[in-house]
């Protein structure tokens, strides 16, 4: 196990992230990185305040689209 905590490597992985769902996102929301694009958060998705709660709205719409 020694060695895989090194900086470098911590960097590497976190600079090669694929589809990854984080618990705490909504529902749909997936982080991609890759060695030229550090912009974890690309993707986002509407709500409205329904007066007691937040509600989803649409679609997840990403950032990279056009």
């Amino acid at each position: 196990m020694r060695g895989r905590f090194v900086a470098g490597n911590i960097l590497r992985q976190a600079k090669s992230l694929k589809d990854v769902v984080v618990p705490t996102a909504l529902p749909g929301i997936k982080v991609n990185t890759s060695p030229t694009n550090n912009m974890v958060w690309t993707q986002m998705r509407l709500q409205r305040w329904s007066g007691t709660s937040w509600e989803p709205f649409g679609e997840v719409l990403d950032a990279r689209s056009d």
